[in-house]
């Protein structure tokens, strides 16, 4: 992991996109003939263990240009210009992702390492993505707690606080996590995290969104361009 690098901030958009650019981008991904659709079952230890989680649709960023021109237009243009697409999908969750990171996911040449996390919202107004402060090299938050020893008490998070949100999380959770940040899903809104952070959707289940859908980036940089802006 490039722990030397410098962390990059949490970027938040409202309403980057209008309901027809939103209208477009899903239209022209979902039709596009080289566009792959693959369903995740999850196969982690977990309160979802065995459930389908999400249908994703599988998208060339760098091919399917009319679609990735526009998200550019709508990103700062440090992140444009560092940015190497790595993999982009629409997906589209049915059941609430636990606690993860997407880390381990992007493949880096040695002098690359992952970047940001971007998320361009389609739909699921009235829900949630929540941002810890926990960060690693990981996929699985079961690694990350192997690793680490609980937060001190006067820093763990209410009983409360967790059921309202972490409601479909494993209850011992609670002492290992903080909240960085928390993203509100609005159409057309992007959120761009530093790929080292662990997230996670809040139990939109309760809140009776029966699924939500959104493009979704991961993208890696050149490990000197993480000095050179975004710091």
């Amino acid at each position: 992991m490039s722990n030397d690098l410098p962390f990059l901030p949490t970027v938040i958009i409202e309403k980057a996109f209008s309901t027809e650019e939103v209208e477009f981008i899903r239209s022209t991904v979902l039709t596009d003939p080289n566009t792959e659709k693959s369903d995740y079952i999850h196969k982690w230890e977990g309160p979802t263990y065995n459930k389908k989680l999400s249908t994703g649709h599988v998208f060339d960023f760098e091919k399917l240009s009319p679609v990735a021109d526009l998200i550019k237009k709508k990103l700062p243009d440090d992140i444009v210009s560092n940015l190497i697409p790595s993999r982009s999908f629409l997906l589209t969750s049915y059941v609430p992702y636990e606690i993860h990171c997407d880390y381990g996911w992007v493949e880096c040449d040695h002098d690359e390492a992952p970047y940001y996390l971007i998320l361009l919202i389609l739909n699921g107004e009235g829900s949630k993505t929540i941002v810890l402060d926990q960060q690693g090299k990981y996929l699985h938050f079961v690694d990350y707690k192997n690793d680490h020893d609980p937060l001190p008490v006067n820093k763990q998070m209410s009983e409360e606080e967790f059921k309202r949100h972490f409601s479909h999380c494993w209850p011992q959770e609670r002492e290992y996590i903080s909240v960085k940040d928390e993203f509100n899903w609005s159409a057309g809104s992007i959120l761009a995290i530093d790929m080292r952070y662990f997230h996670l959707s809040d139990n939109f289940s309760v809140n009776g969104i029966d699924q939500k859908q959104c493009i979704t980036l991961f993208t890696k940089a050149k490990k000197e361009n993480f000095k050179e802006g975004n710091t």
